[in-house]
């Protein structure tokens, strides 16, 4: 009598909790602050603090998918760390003003782990 109870209650707990939560261990995404936040870090270790800087959160990574497209083969090759990664471009762009100097830098970070994947300084 109790075998038929536990399989409905398996079957129900495998109807209304989400099947990513039960049959595999992957982690939850981070939020749009957080990678931000990863990606000024990482700038700032690189470039010290920022200023002067507009942050661009790179939705769907088209921004620099485009960018990428037009860089030269041996450019190209060292983003191969990037392939088959879920990883989120965030670009720390020089705000545009006269006799302003300074490079555009991209920072690639793991949705997931928040671990800097690679950085681009234009």
């Amino acid at each position: 009598m109790k075998q038929p109870v536990v399989i409905i209650v398996l079957l129900f707990l495998l109807l209304i909790l989400p099947k990513q939560k039960i049959f595999s261990q992957s982690q939850e995404k981070l939020s749009k602050e957080k990678i931000v936040q990863i990606a000024v870090n990482a700038f700032e270790q690189l470039e010290g603090k920022i200023k002067e800087r507009m942050i661009i959160y790179d939705i769907a990574n088209g921004k620099w998918e485009a960018k990428f497209e037009g860089l030269d083969r041996e450019m190209a090759a060292k983003f191969d760390v990037l392939a088959g990664k879920d990883y989120q471009a965030v670009c720390l762009a020089i705000k545009p003003k006269p006799g302003l100097k300074g490079k555009n830098t991209w920072v690639f970070v793991d949705r997931s782990t928040g671990a800097v994947l690679a950085l681009y300084v234009e």
